[in-house]
């Protein structure tokens, strides 16, 4: 455990989500608006105001993805990996699934 019960570090025990509720706030206040009304809202907006408008919206609606490195192997790399984990297997666990029965 890394604090000791009773520690005050962090959000109140009981207090809600800062997302959660912006996300509460935006689907409230999009209940009271039709989808007409805030297309027409967007179209009366400059364009680069209307996507600083979406995309403050836009980070509540959908968490941020995050880029992953890949490594890529060629398929020499794939066997040498196969045949490397081959040879770490124990002997006796090899021979019981691998072996000649």
């Amino acid at each position: 455990m890394p604090f000791k019960p009773g520690h005050n570090i962090g959000r109140p025990s009981g207090s809600k989500n800062k997302a959660s509720e912006v996300k509460k706030i935006i689907a409230s206040v999009g209940a009271a608006f039709t989808a007409e009304e805030i297309i027409e809202d967007l179209k009366s907006m400059s364009p680069r105001s209307r996507i600083d408008a979406l995309q403050n919206i836009w980070k509540y609606i959908e968490p941020t993805k995050r880029s992953v490195e890949v490594e890529e192997f060629t398929p020499e790399d794939q066997k040498e990996e196969y045949i490397q984990r081959l040879r770490d297997i124990p002997l006796e666990n090899f021979n019981k699934y691998h072996g000649n029965n």
